[in-house]
């Protein structure tokens, strides 16, 4: 069973949807986009993640939790960034 409901959305995030999704599209997808929020999912996928990011990412927490020991880890991927094998 399906209501109509309204709620107040902002306009940039209306646009987006209506130049994303086709007409016929759009409720399935809000009504599955609320289902995966409410159920407590979040759809994230690491091949998205700019590498070069997660790299001084994860430089900086190994930096921070070891008091900056060289670990082979960091020292791989400080080697890595200095380099720019990373991009």
């Amino acid at each position: 069973m399906k209501k109509a409901t309204l709620y107040t959305l902002d306009v940039s995030m209306i646009q987006e949807l209506n130049r994303k999704k086709p007409r016929g599209q759009r409720s399935a997808f809000v009504n599955a986009a609320i289902k995966a929020r409410l159920a407590g999912e979040e759809e994230f996928d690491l091949n998205s993640v700019d590498m070069k990011k997660l790299a001084t990412v994860l430089m900086n927490r190994i930096m921070s939790k070891n008091n900056w020991e060289h670990t082979a880890l960091s020292l791989m991927i400080m080697t890595a960034l200095e380099q720019e094998w990373i991009k």
